[in-house]
């Protein structure tokens, strides 16, 4: 034997015999240890109703003959309000006499609604005994928490799904919406004042900036409002998904390529540049300052080797999936000398925006009889005519 909460005792001398000794706690201050305490809800969240769950590898106790018989065991649940001092007990029993692994649930109402934590405590005396089975374990703690009846910038849709038989896990890919978040936008005065949903280029390119933690000041505001204005004119969006990683410079190499620009970097400062006509000189080059044989030019015409079409990969907003399709190119070779008005083009089938695009094209044709041209289109969708020339 070993000494046990007496420093002062030496233990038993080393030349002592020792007999079987049996030893029964009749009225002793053997203080069972609680289990906890555990918070039942998130942070600064509060609830009124908590539960927990228990699990028994079987409760029983056998007599002598091997059958089972029913046993009891015995445990309180504490808990308190958070920043409190005193607990508050609940006492509680189970009886069963089976073998079979079991569960169960005790509810607690709270008196009010409160951030709680709780705690467990075994009261009943855990014999170790073969003929006995009465482990318990305490495996789960919840709490009852406000449901959301909103979310702040954001928008819910619910579905009622009727289960059968032929629902499966595949079910969950046979529900599609298309989104339009909602973010700040430019007003009249260039500053993003407006929330609401949008598909603007630059809307997207300010959220990206910011949600990594830059400033205004980081930001080529002038710069991005001028050409939000060229975007706003032109009709460009950007309806793109994010759904896997990505740095921040790639991102908003996505968001500015349909506009025609990307992103630069200038002491600091990101500034958005598009390629687009430019009427301001920023460099005159000549002989004085170009090294002599130092600059070369070259161009090179069609090839008939060349491909004749465009694959091109979308995410179809009609069909909420990735779809593609091939895009003719088509070159038109005109011979203005001609004095036939009338002009046949074999195509492919054209929706209506090119075929008006395509005749758009024709009518810049300046005919030598000033008359009116007419074309057709053969293959087309639709003919078309135009009037004068």
């Amino acid at each position: 034997m070993s000494k046990v909460d007496e420093p002062s005792w030496a233990g038993f001398p080393s030349n002592a015999k020792y007999y079987d000794i049996t030893a029964t706690l009749v009225d002793g201050d053997l203080t069972p240890e609680a289990l906890g305490p555990f918070v039942a809800a998130p942070a600064n969240v509060e609830t009124s109703l908590i539960e927990l769950d228990f699990v028994f590898d079987g409760l029983n106790r056998l007599d002598g003959a091997g059958k089972v018989q029913s046993h009891m065991v015995s445990f309180k649940v504490q808990y308190r309000e958070i920043g409190t001092v005193d607990w508050t007990t609940e006492s509680h029993d189970f009886t069963e006499a089976t073998r079979d692994q079991f569960g169960r649930t005790i509810t607690i109402n709270l008196p009010k609604k409160m951030a709680v934590e709780v705690q467990v405590e075994r009261t009943s005396y855990q014999e170790d005994n073969f003929r006995l089975s009465e482990k318990i374990r305490w495996t789960g703690l919840r709490a009852e928490l406000p449901a959301a009846t909103s979310y702040a910038g954001g928008t819910t849709i619910a579905f009622k799904i009727r289960g059968t038989n032929a629902l499966s896990s595949s079910a969950e890919n046979k529900l599609n919406v298309v989104p339009t978040r909602k973010l700040l936008c430019m007003d009249e005065n260039g500053e993003f004042t407006d929330f609401k949903a949008t598909s603007d280029i630059s809307a997207a390119m300010y959220e990206i900036c910011k949600s990594v933690g830059h400033t205004d000041e980081q930001i080529d505001m002038d710069e991005l409002y001028r050409l939000h204005q060229t975007w706003a004119g032109r009709g460009d969006e950007f309806n793109g998904v994010f759904d896997n990683e990505s740095t921040l410079w790639e991102a908003l190499k996505r968001v500015l390529a349909v506009g025609f620009a990307e992103p630069t970097l200038d002491f600091g400062q990101i500034i958005p540049v598009r390629d687009e006509p430019r009427t301001t000189l920023n460099q005159m080059y000549s002989s004085d300052n170009i090294l002599a044989n130092s600059w070369k030019m070259s161009a090179e015409t069609i090839k008939s080797s060349e491909p004749d079409g465009v694959e091109v990969e979308y995410f179809s907003k009609k069909l909420s999936r990735i779809s593609s399709g091939i895009t003719p190119i088509l070159w038109i070779e005109i011979d203005i000398s001609l004095r036939s008005s009338i002009i046949t083009l074999t195509t492919p089938s054209l929706g209506e925006a090119s075929t008006a695009f395509l005749i758009k094209l024709l009518n810049k044709v300046k005919h030598k009889r000033s008359s009116a041209i007419t074309v057709q289109l053969s293959g087309a969708s639709k003919c078309m005519a135009i009037a004068d020339s």
